[in-house]
């Protein structure tokens, strides 16, 4: 009898060792899975900075074309302003702001 409670005894107290182990096992399974995805992650963030680069450069040259067009028409109103031919300017001015409009559609996205 007294070795029947005994074997019943370490038997429990194998079923909590081994679960206690394999609790242990899956945590550690899951870290190293968390710390994979993470990786993962910063991986495709990696990946996506040249094409970001891309991006900002293609937006950056369509607003430099922007800025000159700007500058440009600003210089001809200010040479015109003397002139009697402000008529003529306008009509040249609403056309060039007309088209910055439409260039401002084709921004890269």
């Amino acid at each position: 009898m007294e070795f029947l409670i005994f074997a019943i005894v370490i038997a429990a107290l194998a079923f909590v060792l081994i679960g206690l182990y394999n609790s242990l096992v899956r945590a550690r399974n899951e870290v190293r899975n968390a710390w994979s995805q993470i990786d993962v992650q910063l991986n495709r963030r990696h990946d996506l900075i040249p094409n970001l680069v891309e991006t900002v450069k293609g937006y950056m040259t369509h607003e430099r074309e922007t800025l000159e067009a700007v500058t440009r028409a600003r210089q001809q109103a200010v040479e015109v302003s003397g002139n009697l031919l402000l008529g003529n300017w306008g009509h040249t001015f609403v056309f060039r702001f007309l088209h910055i409009f439409a260039r401002r559609h084709s921004t890269p996205v």
